[in-house]
């Protein structure tokens, strides 16, 4: 017969108190240490942060210049701008929201004011592009008319701006797919 079969059993034994002896080389313990703390610094990095500066946030926003007719301010593109402009709803008469047929919210859309006396629209008061889905407009009270442009459609709605009270709601929706 041949040699005997070494014991395999004794060679891992051997392996084992080698590699522990090694100080060289990180235990299981410090393993496990590091691998928790690369796990933990990876959802804390990947993970948004909610604490951001409102201010910031709102930097994300544009606003009306002073020297403009009306006080406007449009955005919301985000949890975090979106959430910013939202606390400011409040002090704005006219609230415009623009999305798509299924609820998607929009962008870049090309909007403009005019005031309206009686049936006839007496000039145009403020033609900009709102940066973000939510518009926002401090109007003085009286008859307004408020064109917003989505896909190259002009689409218009009329609308009495309050001096006080809730805030006037209103929705610009592609009609397209």
């Amino acid at each position: 017969m041949g040699k005997p079969l070494p014991d395999i059993t004794a060679e891992r034994r051997q392996r084992r108190l080698f590699l522990a002896a090694d100080s060289d080389l990180p235990g299981f313990a410090d393993n496990i240490a590091v691998l928790v703390f690369l796990t933990i610094f990876m959802v804390l990095y990947c993970s948004p942060v909610h604490a951001e500066d409102v201010a910031a946030a709102a930097s994300a926003n544009s606003r009306s210049s002073a020297q403009e007719s009306y006080s406007w301010v449009s955005g919301g593109v985000g949890d975090e701008a979106r959430a910013a402009l939202q606390q400011q709803a409040g002090s704005y008469n006219v609230q415009v929201t623009f999305s798509e047929r299924h609820g998607a919210y929009i962008a870049g859309v090309p909007f403009t004011i005019s005031r309206v006396d009686g049936l006839v629209k007496q000039r145009e008061a403020h033609a900009g592009t709102a940066d973000g889905p939510l518009l926002y407009l401090r109007l003085p009270p009286g008859t307004y008319l408020i064109r917003a442009q989505i896909d190259g459609v002009w689409q218009s709605q009329r609308v009495n701006a309050p001096a006080s009270g809730a805030p006037i709601k209103l929705s610009f929706i592609a009609v397209g797919e």
